[in-house]
């Protein structure tokens, strides 16, 4: 999964929930261990604020939602 990939379930999750996108939002993948594990994608919107920030994990193999939240402050 490429990370506009992964922005755009995001963003889809975002929209079908009805809470704010802000940008920037922010795409970071990690591994579980440093070089080998399962590879995660963890988006983070209005980044450079606190408050209407939406977070949401990502499996990079199956596309599935292992965590998501709307933080409204």
């Amino acid at each position: 999964m490429t990370r506009d990939e992964a922005l755009q379930i995001a963003r889809a999750i975002a929209e079908e929930k009805d809470w704010s996108w802000l940008e920037p939002a922010e795409a970071r993948a990690s591994r579980r261990f440093l070089i080998f594990g399962k590879r995660t994608w963890h988006i983070y919107t209005n980044a450079e604020c606190l408050g209407c920030n939406i977070s949401i994990g990502i499996d990079d193999e199956t596309g599935a939602i292992l965590y998501l939240g709307f933080l409204r402050r």
